[in-house]
């Protein structure tokens, strides 16, 4: 996706790409010093700001942690990786579980993700998604068949942890989840 800023200030056209990504953002102090200083004088700026610069996973990472739905996808067709991890062993199927990011969740799964993968802690986006009460997430894990008995390194199943914080939606559902399949 492509922004561009327009400031009319007289003839000079000053193209200037910027890549933004998680950890680093480049500023225009620079070019607004040599401005400040008369360097130049410019009569029209043109700043026009790329994400995608930065390639498809760093900027996948950026648009799950935004809950950026669409360019989730667009980037996950461009080669994004859905199962590429963030820390800790988390992926980016576990971070939009844990924060509720249900229509991400969706598409991460539709992107290839891998649904049973586990943390450093053992834990997985079921996990996350029923331990922190997100009913969508948690249903749509369990749609794409994510393993139901997983136990996290402290020996919890996503069950347990909707228990312990009194999710009885997702209690519910992964109860009725556990009675269907085999």
């Amino acid at each position: 996706m492509e922004w561009a800023k327009i400031l009319g200030w007289g003839e000079l056209n000053c193209k200037i790409r910027m890549t933004i990504m998680m950890k680093e953002v480049f500023s225009l102090v620079k070019i607004l010093r040599k401005i400040a200083l008369g360097a130049f004088i410019p009569t029209l700026l043109l700043i026009t700001f790329t994400p995608l610069a930065a390639g498809p996973n760093e900027d996948l990472r950026a648009a799950v942690a935004a809950n950026d739905v669409k360019e989730v996808s667009r980037l996950i067709d461009l080669g994004g990786a859905a199962n590429q991890k963030i820390g800790g062993g988390k992926t980016l199927l576990m971070l939009a579980a844990q924060e509720g990011f249900d229509e991400v969740v969706s598409t991460l799964i539709k992107g290839a993700a891998q649904i049973n993968e586990q943390d450093a802690v053992g834990q997985t986006a079921l996990m996350y998604a029923a331990a922190h009460g997100h009913l969508e997430a948690v249903k749509a894990l369990v749609l794409a068949r994510a393993d139901l008995n997983l136990k996290s390194l402290g020996g919890a199943t996503a069950l347990n942890l909707a228990e312990k914080g009194k999710f009885e939606e997702c209690v519910v559902l992964l109860k009725k989840a556990a009675q269907k399949r085999p």
